[in-house]
C-alpha cells in the first residue's frame, strides 16, 4: 500500500516548531520499517506527482481529512492512504494527533498522546510514539490471519545466536517486516544494531519488542545499551532494573549497572555492581573492572590486590 507522508499542521512556534519536523521523520522511518503493509513515498517524491497532475487542491483537501475529486483518485488510484498529523498546544502539553486517511477520508486508526514541549524534545519518546503508531495502523490495515511464509526468520536468528551479526541483519529485517509479531526477531535485531553501534535504531527496535512482549528481560537488558551508548544513563538504569525484575539473575544486566555507575561517578555503587557479578560468575575481565572501581573509590590497596588475582 504505497503511503504518503505529509508534513505536520502545528501551532508550535520558532524553534519549537523543529518537533514537529522530527516526529515528521519519525513516522516516516516507522512505517518504513513496515514494508510488508507500507510502501512509502518522501514528501519530496509526492510533491513532485502532485505538481505533475496539478492536484495541489486535492492535496489539501485530504491534508484536511476531506474526500478528493473523483479525478485525483483516478490518476492516484494505486494510492490507498495517506498519514496526517497535527501537534497542537493543549492545556496538559502538546497534543500529537496521527491518522491513516485513505482516498474515501475514512479514518482506520488515530492516536491522541500528550506529553510536555521537553518530553517531545526527547527524540526516543517520538520514535516510540511514531513506532506504535505504525503498529497499530499495520494491524488495523493488514488483512487478519493473513499466512506469512518466509525463511529469512530461522536463518537470520541462527546467524545471530552464531554471532555472525553482519549476515544476520538484513534477514532479520526483512523477517520482522514479514512478521512483526515475532519478539525475537526484535531481541536479536536490536543485538546486532547496538553491537554496529546504531543506539538509537536499536533503542527503537527493542521499544516495538517490548510493546509486544513487557515482561522480556533480555529487551529490556538490550535496550539499556542502547541508552548507555547515547549516554541516556538514568534511561539504562531503568531499563536495568526492569531486567532484573523479569530475570533476577541476569548477570549481564548486573554487570552492566556497574559500567553505568562507572560512567557517572558512582563508585562505590559500581564496586558493589562489579563485586555481585564476581561472586558468580568470576572472569578476568569483570576482575579487571571490579579493580578499577576499588581504585577509584580510593580503595588502592583492594585494587592493588585484586589485580594481581586478576592476572592469568
Amino acid at each position: 500500500m504505497p503511503v504518503y507522508v505529509l508534513e505536520f499542521q502545528t501551532n508550535l512556534k520558532g524553534d519549537n516548531s523543529s518537533v514537529a519536523e522530527g516526529m515528521t521523520k519519525a513516522v516516516e522511518t516507522a512505517f518504513s520499517n513496515r514494508r510488508s503493509a507500507f510502501n512509502v513515498l518522501s514528501r519530496r517524491e509526492l510533491t513532485q506527482l502532485v505538481a505533475q497532475n496539478k492536484a495541489e487542491s486535492d492535496l489539501h483537501a485530504i491534508e484536511r481529512g476531506e474526500k478528493p475529486s473523483a479525478k485525483f483518485i483516478t490518476q492516484f488510484r494505486t494510492a490507498e492512504g495517506f498519514v496526517r498529523g497535527d501537534m497542537k498546544n493543549s492545556v496538559d502539553g502538546i497534543v500529537l494527533t496521527i491518522a491513516v486517511v485513505r482516498l474515501n477520508s475514512e479514518v482506520v486508526w488515530e492516536q491522541q498522546k500528550v506529553h510536555t514541549l521537553l518530553q517531545w524534545l526527547d527524540t526516543n519518546v517520538r520514535l516510540e510514539e511514531a513506532d506504535k503508531f505504525a503498529a497499530e495502523a499495520a494491524a488495523a490495515l493488514l488483512p487478519a490471519n493473513e499466512p506469512v511464509q518466509n525463511d529469512d526468520a530461522p536463518r537470520g536468528l541462527d546467524l545471530w545466536k552464531a554471532g555472525n551479526c553482519r549476515d544476520a541483519t538484513p534477514l532479520l529485517e526483512n523477517a520482522r517486516a514479514v512478521n512483526p509479531s515475532n519478539v525475537m526477531l526484535f531481541v536479536a535485531l536490536g543485538h546486532c544494531q547496538n553491537e554496529a553501534g546504531d543506539f538509537s535504531g536499536a533503542a527503537q527496535t527493542l521499544t516495538s519488542g517490548i510493546t509486544l512482549s513487557s515482561t522480556r528481560a533480555d529487551l529490556f537488558a538490550e535496550r539499556a545499551k542502547s541508552f548507555f551508548g547515547q549516554k541516556l544513563y538514568k534511561r539504562a538504569l531503568d531499563d536495568l532494573d526492569q531486567a532484573l525484575k523479569h530475570d533476577p539473575g541476569n548477570v549481564a544486566a548486573v554487570e552492566l549497572r556497574g559500567d553505568v555507575y562507572m560512567r557517572l561517578g558512582q563508585y562505590d555503587d559500581a564496586v558493589s555492581a562489579y563485586y555481585e557479578v564476581y561472586q558468580r560468575a568470576a572472569s578476568r575481565g569483570v576482575c579487571a573492572k571490579l579493580a578499577q572501581a576499588y581504585r577509584n573509590d580510593g580503595a588502592d590497596d583492594a585494587a592493588t590486590r585484586l589485580e594481581g588475582a586478576c592476572r592469568p
